[in-house]
């Protein structure tokens, strides 16, 4: 059904009414920039065992503790939905044992509440105006604070990885049929980005927030 014609106009339409909302939206205020590292950690991993999924908070616990072994004093919030974390006894001391605070997602504006759309909604909810989102299972080698000083970030609202940067087919790329899609005239090929690492500033990104979070 994603290759019918009717379903790609309806996917063109409705992005286009969205992107007319987002370029007359007025940016937000200047306030003050201030900085924390996101970390989804509500659900189960079925990806190793579909018999005996693991809660994500575990592999959340061990990215956040690692980030701390590494000197990382940045803000840590871990996010779930609505339910999650009464599944996980004393969720709350444990994340005090990693300095990191527990947050639900206020799902009254989502149109579908379920698993990784919890990503886009907690970057918004947030506080915080500048924020690295990290996968529960991306555990860092050094202390990524760094990554708000550099000059790419400086430079541009947001910074993101490669995913599968290995993949020489259209697996993991953006291609010609797709930029058709969404009624572009591109006919590059660019690498997709990896959602479990994503670098954003929330005020200078904030239309292109209003059109993903749609």
């Amino acid at each position: 059904w994603r290759n019918w014609q009717n379903v790609i106009d309806y996917h063109r339409n409705m992005l286009e009414r969205k992107l007319a909302t987002a370029k007359a939206m007025s940016l937000p205020y200047h306030r003050e920039k201030s900085r924390a590292i996101l970390i989804p950690a509500g659900g189960r991993c079925k990806i190793y065992d579909q018999n005996a999924p693991q809660f994500y908070f575990w592999g959340a616990f061990a990215a956040a503790w690692t980030l701390r072994h590494h000197g990382c004093t940045l803000p840590i919030e871990f996010w779930f939905l609505p339910g999650e974390m009464e599944e996980i006894p004393h969720v709350e001391l444990f994340a005090k044992q990693v300095a990191a605070t527990c947050h639900v997602v206020d799902t009254s504006n989502m149109r579908c509440v379920h698993g990784w759309q919890i990503k886009i909604n907690a970057i918004l909810q947030t506080k915080h105006t500048q924020v690295l989102h990290l996968d529960a299972d991306n555990i860092v080698t050094k202390d990524p604070t760094y990554l708000f000083d550099c000059q790419e970030f400086k430079d541009h609202e947001a910074m993101f990885w490669v995913d599968n940067p290995n993949v020489n087919d259209f697996h993991g790329r953006i291609i010609e049929h797709q930029w058709k899609r969404v009624g572009s005239s591109r006919t590059d090929r660019i690498s997709d980005i990896e959602t479990g690492q994503m670098l954003i500033d929330k005020d200078r990104a904030a239309k292109a927030l209003a059109i993903i979070k749609h």
